[in-house]
């Protein structure tokens, strides 16, 4: 059970990415995102297979988060599948619960065919409260 992720559907909608969000400690998946720092990860929903995949990530990547916004877009410059996020919390948050600080508004894309990230500019941006 993950909650608080973001996700978005890509190449034709055949595929859905899964990145974020909490998971109760007691299951066995919590692992995978206990040191929120370090998780080069993604989840992969494959409709076609009816299966989940985790796929491993390359690059300077976000810290894993919960309550952030994501978006899956097809470049018109390249024609490849990108992955966008930003914003959210770093903070492990339970199901009806929220978080006491933000992640800086950093925008991260993930290539979704390398699944490579790169992080877009930091400008200190923060929105007012």
């Amino acid at each position: 059970c993950i909650y608080h992720h973001a996700c978005a559907p890509f190449a034709g909608g055949r595929r859905v990415c899964v990145f974020g969000g909490d998971i109760p400690n007691r299951d066995p998946e919590f692992e995978r995102i206990r040191e929120r720092k370090q998780t080069p990860f993604v989840y992969i929903l494959d409709l076609n297979r009816l299966a989940w995949d985790v796929v491993h990530t390359t690059g300077p990547g976000p810290a894993w988060r919960s309550f952030h916004a994501a978006v899956a877009h097809t470049s018109l410059l390249d024609g490849r599948d990108y992955f966008v996020i930003f914003g959210g919390t770093e903070e492990h948050c339970g199901p009806l619960s929220g978080p006491s600080s933000l992640a800086d508004m950093t925008g991260f894309q993930l290539d979704l065919q390398s699944y490579k990230w790169c992080m877009g500019p930091s400008n200190g941006f923060m929105p007012a409260a």
